[in-house]
């Protein structure tokens, strides 16, 4: 289990060896050649790690104006958000879709692992790695809360139906509940022995479901907040769930390839379907008759799949990605596009139901992770692992 969080945090560890990399050449050739000069002094012993600080430092200092530069763009982007988000934008299903970076909110202090957009359109919410949950007003880019009760990266969040509640899933092995309109934590819910990995709400708001690394998935009562049932169990880590337009079944995304469906009511396990690589993210389409998976291949090939929910069979594999990492897909609410963020400057959006791909044009130099679209689906959200933002996308017909 512990390796399994390791695999998901690679991309820190290739980053802090890619800085040692280049300091420690450096340092000693510095080091070297001032030694020889000052032979016989001792402060030519510090040079070495005097300079291995400061090429780290130059390092942190780029990454840092790039930030500045995002804040920067962020404070007249949101005018362009604004017009987008007209009643006037037409949608329609013969428009090809162009999907363009308009925005960033910034603030966070380290990468965020999961983005979510509130029912009404009017606030981001993102897990960050730091053990805190941000919220943010879309309309002015700015924050407007920031929960601190997990002890331990936060590595999931989820808006309720209603808007009113939000839940976060951590490190730290619980799920929190919050009340958004009282800005306080309504219940820490445990049973988890290991990372929480994914956290959802059903259509109704009545179920939370939660999900890690400890090989569980979860139902709560978000009446009483107590697991409905025992829980429901998978032979390796599971790193997402979602629930079916209905609610009545939640489908569950395991590391071994693993897919599984759930019966909400009974707890029972409905059928199970394999991918053949590490299953890392799982959504029902708006019409409930298609879920779409993204598996990740120890050889690097991202696929995503296309499953028939009334058969339990493949009916397309829209793409293999070998540039990529840890994928994250979602549905537009209507149904007629999917998007996937894998590690890359641009998210991966598909027109459906051909499975064409789109073109998406990116603002920000960071790689993205996490998605998630609004709920008129003119608005899309993406999280950076390494620059700490919510990068807004506009969706826009032509």
């Amino acid at each position: 289990m512990a390796s399994d969080w390791a695999y998901a945090n690679a991309e820190y560890a290739v980053l802090v060896g890619i800085y040692l990399l280049l300091a420690l050449p450096v340092s000693l050739a510095v080091g070297t050649a001032v030694a020889r000069v000052g032979s016989g002094s001792n402060w030519s012993l510090l040079i070495v790690p005097l300079m291995a600080m400061l090429v780290i430092g130059v390092f942190a200092e780029l990454h840092n104006r790039q930030i500045r530069e995002w804040e920067e763009a962020s404070r007249t982007a949101f005018y362009s958000l604004k017009l987008l988000a007209t009643p006037e934008t037409t949608f329609g299903p013969n428009l090809d879709p162009a999907v363009t970076t308009i925005g960033a909110l910034t603030g966070a202090r380290a990468g965020i692992s999961g983005v979510a957009l509130s029912p009404d359109g009017q606030t981001a919410a993102a897990s960050v790695r730091d053990n805190t949950v941000i919220l943010w007003d879309i309309g002015s880019g700015k924050q407007v809360q920031v929960f601190t009760n997990h002890t331990r990266p936060v590595l999931s969040v989820a808006f309720s139906p209603d808007g009113r509640l939000l839940a976060s899933g951590g490190a730290d092995n619980t799920v929190q509940v919050w009340d958004l309109s009282g800005k306080r934590l309504v219940r820490t819910l445990t049973g988890h022995t290991d990372h929480v990995m994914s956290v959802a709400f059903s259509p109704d708001g009545r179920v939370l479901a939660s999900a890690g690394i400890d090989r569980t998935l979860r139902l709560w009562d978000t009446g009483r907040y107590a697991e409905r049932c025992v829980p429901l169990t998978h032979p390796s880590s599971v790193l997402q769930v979602s629930f079916s337009p209905d609610g009545a079944v939640v489908a569950s995304a395991g590391l071994d390839g693993q897919i599984r469906t759930w019966d909400v009511i009974a707890c029972s396990e409905m059928d199970s379907f394999e991918a053949g690589s590490a299953v890392h993210s799982v959504s029902f389409s708006p019409d409930g008759r298609t879920l779409a998976t993204a598996d990740y291949s120890t050889r690097g090939v991202i696929t995503v799949r296309m499953w028939d929910t009334d058969t339990s069979t493949q009916r397309l594999a829209l793409e293999s990605e070998t540039k990529g990492s840890l994928p994250r897909i979602a549905f537009s609410p209507d149904g007629s596009l999917l998007a996937m963020a894998y590690g890359s400057r641009t998210p991966r959006v598909w027109t459906l139901p051909q499975g064409l791909l789109t073109s998406a044009t990116a603002l920000y130099d960071n790689a993205v992770h996490s998605i998630s679209f609004s709920s008129d689906g003119r608005l899309m959200a993406t999280g950076t692992e390494m620059g700490g933002a919510v990068v807004l996308w506009g969706i826009s017909r032509q």
